[in-house]
């Protein structure tokens, strides 16, 4: 299991954004080895999300990035959003 975590700083609409980042996720979850995924924002300051998701198994992850139709999806967001994404293991439950 793998585990993507990514803070997204909303540079645009924030309407625009959620329309991106929930087309980018539409995609994902139809990808082999998706697991889960979240999205939350930040009371303090709205125009900032953490999103996660899980993965069975890091492989599976990089593939459905470097589908073209990823690619392209990403594209959108960053006109509207900065994201500073990482993957993670678990190291405790």
């Amino acid at each position: 299991m793998v585990t993507v975590i990514n803070k997204l700083t909303v540079i645009g609409e924030t309407d625009e954004f959620e329309r991106s980042i929930s087309a980018i996720t539409d995609f994902m979850k139809q990808q082999p080895g998706f697991v889960s995924h979240q999205l939350y924002r930040s009371r303090n300051n709205p125009k900032v999300y953490v999103e996660t998701a899980e993965w069975t198994a890091p492989d599976l992850h990089r593939s459905a990035m470097t589908a073209d139709a990823f690619r392209n999806l990403v594209v959108g967001l960053g006109q509207v959003a900065k994201a500073e994404p990482d993957v993670y293991d678990t190291v405790a439950e």
